[in-house]
């Protein structure tokens, strides 16, 4: 490897502490607990169609065949997408929103079209 390859994010304070003081890195912590990813899958799951859709659906087939649907669609679609949002942040921290990841991620001009597009998606414009 040659030197200009090589990314060095480490700092190095010069400055005279004294004794017994310590100074804390100012950096985002990396690692997620199983319960943080547990409470983003459960926060990630719940929404509007949950408590404004299911009526319909619950009278006309019963309350099994929602259950299933649900757990079928939670465990297909949903847990995968929050685990792997949970790695990317844990691997890589950001501090922002989730249109931070996709331009990290994929491209710059990805994650501001995202959040273009989320305006008129929120606003009904």
């Amino acid at each position: 490897m040659d030197k200009k390859s090589v990314i060095d994010d480490h700092q190095v304070s010069k400055e005279d502490t004294g004794n017994g003081t310590i100074i804390q890195p100012r950096e985002t912590q990396r690692g997620l607990s199983s319960r943080q990813v547990q409470l983003m899958a459960i926060g990630g799951s719940i929404g509007t169609g949950l408590f404004v859709g299911i009526g319909s659906y619950l009278r006309d087939t019963g309350p099994l065949s929602v259950f299933l649907g649900y757990m079928f669609y939670g465990l297909l679609f949903v847990w995968p997408v929050n685990l792997c949002v949970g790695e990317m942040c844990a691997y890589l921290p950001i501090r922002g929103s989730i249109f931070e990841l996709a331009a990290r991620y994929i491209d710059p001009a990805f994650g501001f079209a995202m959040y273009v597009c989320q305006v008129p998606l929120l606003t009904g414009y």
